[in-house]
């Protein structure tokens, strides 16, 4: 089904949170040569907007490669609900999820220039995600405030199931 569809496609909505904060989303679907693509993406977010594709392809084990770019993305409001939600959950660390589809490879990456969440406020942050049977990298960088830190998350699954996890610091 999804190699059937083509032509141009847009969503529009809101998060209703504490403020209803406009998304949108619109691109042009490409379901050409075995794959499926969002090609010439624009997803914005309140006034800012981000840039780029996505495609899930693949012949045997399907990937799911997404780069976007953009600038003014101002995450306030989801910061607004996961205090209250920490506010009424058990103290500790929860690490996410990352077993969301769990049989597509991943290979995301993400650019943003003016990006502020939660009283944080960075002029530029990069990151990008990668995920395969094998195991998987996250990388982020970002700059603000006169500094800029990189992480570097590494996690290696040998053919017994043994996993090795490795985070570089600068």
């Amino acid at each position: 089904l999804l190699y059937a569809l083509s032509g141009q496609v847009s969503l529009n909505g809101h998060h209703r949170g504490d403020t209803n904060t406009p998304l949108a989303l619109r691109g042009r679907l490409d379901s050409a040569g075995g794959h499926f693509a969002l090609e010439e993406l624009t997803v914005r977010v309140g006034e800012g907007v981000l840039r780029g594709s996505a495609e899930l392809g693949g012949d045997e084990r399907r990937r799911l490669t997404t780069r976007l770019a953009g600038e003014g993305i101002h995450l306030d409001f989801l910061a607004t609900a996961r205090q209250k939600e920490q506010e009424q959950s058990e103290p500790g660390l929860a690490l996410p999820r990352l077993d969301r589809l769990p049989d597509i490879n991943l290979d995301l990456a993400v650019d943003v220039s003016d990006l502020r969440i939660a009283g944080l406020a960075l002029s530029r942050a990069r990151a990008t995600l990668q995920r395969s049977p094998d195991g998987g990298s996250l990388a982020v960088t970002a700059a603000g405030g006169g500094g800029e830190i990189a992480l570097d998350l590494k996690a290696d699954i040998d053919p017994d199931g043994d996993e090795e996890l490795r985070l570089d610091v600068d």
